[in-house]
């Protein structure tokens, strides 16, 4: 509740956002806090267990410049993203722009986005649908380092032996099994 009360304060301290640049704010979550950043072509980071700092210097290095801080601007995304956290929304009805990502990523993130609310595909099951059937390493690849956590629904993702797997290793560490099983439970999914 406290760091729920500190983004609420700041959300009547937003920056101006100069034409052209990106936004961020935080949302306060059962997840922790989910950070978003938005350009001029849609939602380019969704991401959570990292700090404000750590997040804002991501998008940076993803070369989207320097980062304003406006709730208002992202108002869209955090509403529905709260309303997916709440079991009340099945997808989102948001522009993402993925051109900080390599073409096969780009591949890749749009297949998963295809992935029903609810269901689950395995890392070579995607691979055989983006044309690289023996590819799903790779595609483990390209879904760890998805920008767009939640809205691309990286969760939905898992392993060939039908377990769960890891989930956004690189920032939750062993903590994203939990996460990835938290948000699959939102969707009604269990394992076995």
């Amino acid at each position: 509740m406290q760091r729920e009360a500190e983004l609420l304060a700041r959300h009547a301290r937003a920056e101006p956002v100069p034409p052209g640049a990106v936004a961020y704010a935080g949302l306060a979550s059962p997840l922790g806090t989910i950070w978003m950043a938005s350009g001029p072509n849609g939602l380019l980071a969704v991401e959570h267990g990292v700090g404000e700092a750590e997040f804002c210097h991501a998008v940076e290095r993803m070369g989207h410049g320097p980062t304003y801080y406006s709730p208002p601007v992202l108002a869209t995304p955090m509403t529905q993203v709260r309303e997916y956290l709440a079991g009340e929304r099945r997808g989102f009805d948001l522009a993402v722009d993925l051109r900080g990502c390599t073409p096969f990523q780009r591949t890749v993130l749009t297949a998963i986005s295809d992935i029903p609310w609810g269901e689950v595909r395995s890392y070579g099951e995607i691979a055989r649908d983006v044309g690289r059937p023996a590819g799903a390493r790779a595609v483990g690849g390209a879904v760890a380092a998805s920008p767009l956590s939640i809205v691309v629904p990286c969760h939905r993702v898992t392993r060939g032996d039908g377990s769960a797997g890891e989930y956004a290793l690189h920032t939750l560490g062993s903590c994203g099994r939990h996460y990835k099983l938290m948000l699959l439970s939102i969707e009604g999914f269990s394992f076995g």
